[in-house]
């Protein structure tokens, strides 16, 4: 899926008149750094980060405090008021980065049926990497509960891009670089906007 999108300037607040709105969806298992890419997004390149988690239901987060697996209709649910929210910030922001971990190709459907324009991105790590940080998260999501959503999390789509978030933020300009240029939508600028 190839879409044209606004110019985006590095460091510098976007011009709304400008600007056509951007959607960014970060998806994969707990510990992997979707909301440290999403931040290092939004202060990079001026996207509003929406954490899509606030949104989890009280039956979701019944089950989190269970160590319980959402059930499909659960998920379907929640990404009905998702889709909602995205389409709220959408409306007030041109830049809108969503994380969440999206477990099951049904539900990365579902938004992309919402939001056709959006650009998806499997967000990875390495196993030592992704233990490491949930240790150091001390929230309610553990190695084990982490093992039984990769348990049920099927496969990123391959029409997805991938992002490799091991390394530092100069891999992720690196990255992020080169997918912008893919999108069509990155020039850099070196000073203020004219």
């Amino acid at each position: 899926m190839s879409v044209k999108c606004s110019t985006l300037y590095k460091n510098l607040p976007l011009n709304n008149a400008q600007a056509k709105a951007m959607l960014i969806i970060l998806y994969g298992p707990p510990g992997v750094g979707k909301n440290y890419v999403s931040e290092w997004l939004a202060r990079t390149y001026d996207f509003y980060f929406y954490d899509a988690d606030i949104h989890l239901t009280d039956e979701m987060r019944q089950c989190i405090q269970n160590k319980q697996p959402f059930t499909q209709p659960m998920r379907d649910h929640f990404f009905t008021e998702v889709i909602s929210h995205t389409q709220h910030y959408l409306n007030q922001y041109p830049h809108v980065v969503m994380a969440q971990a999206i477990s099951q190709k049904k539900n990365r459907e579902q938004l992309h049926n919402a939001f056709p324009d959006a650009h998806f991105v499997h967000i990875t790590t390495s196993r030592r990497l992704q233990l490491k940080r949930l240790a150091v998260r001390g929230d309610w999501v553990t190695p084990d509960w982490v093992d039984k959503l990769l348990a049920v999390q099927e496969p990123a789509n391959k029409e997805h891009d991938q992002v490799e978030n091991s390394q530092d933020q100069i891999s992720l300009e690196q990255q992020f670089t080169r997918l912008f240029r893919q999108w069509g939508c990155l020039q850099y600028k070196v000073g203020p906007v004219k």
